[in-house]
């Protein structure tokens, strides 16, 4: 049920104005704050611990010891010390869930764009490798003999052969640099997924527009018995 009091509301809004995608991004680095968050985990499994133990009868006689009067005002003025503390935490809470919540439907597309490079480029990285090992592949000497079954002469084969070799240099040089490129590529892209953080993407990053769907052509008999 969302928290429809105010008072807690204008508090925190007013004390620290924070847009739903810097909510968002402040609780992704408090996540990434491994010590304080421990430190917080801790404490509310204390809590809940010493809460768990907690019965009426306690209640009563904490607060018949921490103020003078009547027992019930007592509770009361307890309930309200520390009912404030509560109510803060779970608007709190409430807020940066909502605000999860919106950042998360905001960066959806670009998350699943990134997913999908990860993806396509993982299997670009394989073909690139198995084409390199191709290209290393060929035996000089059985490609030599190739060219002497053909009849060609000692020096038209020295021509052939130093241009194979340029051209496979050049070509395993290429496939080289693309998996160098691509590799950078994916690490921006896994390292995006795995903390959310857009200052990591390239400038221009973008979702890749659908292609959308194509009708396919209307057979001419079908298009003449529509008519």
């Amino acid at each position: 049920m969302t928290n429809t009091d105010t008072t807690h509301t204008d508090d925190f809004e007013d004390s620290q104005p924070r847009s739903s995608e810097e909510l968002a991004r402040d609780v992704r680095a408090l996540h990434g704050d491994v010590p304080s968050m421990a430190a917080a985990t801790e404490l509310l499994d204390r809590m809940r611990a010493a809460l768990a133990k907690t019965d009426p009868t306690t209640i009563a006689f904490f607060a018949m010891q921490r103020y003078e009067g009547r027992v019930v005002d007592g509770i009361a003025a307890l309930g309200e010390e520390f009912g404030e503390i509560f109510a803060d935490m779970a608007f709190i809470s409430e807020r940066l869930a909502e605000a999860v919540a919106e950042d998360r439907t905001r960066t959806e597309p670009l998350v699943n764009e990134a997913a999908r490079r990860v993806l396509r480029g993982e299997g670009r990285l394989k073909d690139i490798a198995n084409q390199i090992k191709a290209a290393k592949m060929p035996d000089p000497y059985q490609v030599r003999q190739r060219f002497e079954r053909a009849g060609l002469s000692y020096p038209e084969i020295e021509a052939l052969t130093a241009k194979g070799d340029s051209e496979l240099a050049e070509r395993v040089a290429a496939l080289e640099g693309e998996r160098a490129t691509l590799e950078a590529e994916l690490e921006i892209m896994r390292a995006y997924l795995k903390t959310r953080d857009e200052s990591l993407l390239p400038e221009g990053f973008a979702p890749t527009p659908d292609a959308g769907k194509v009708m396919p052509p209307v057979h001419p008999l079908i298009a003449a018995a529509g008519a």
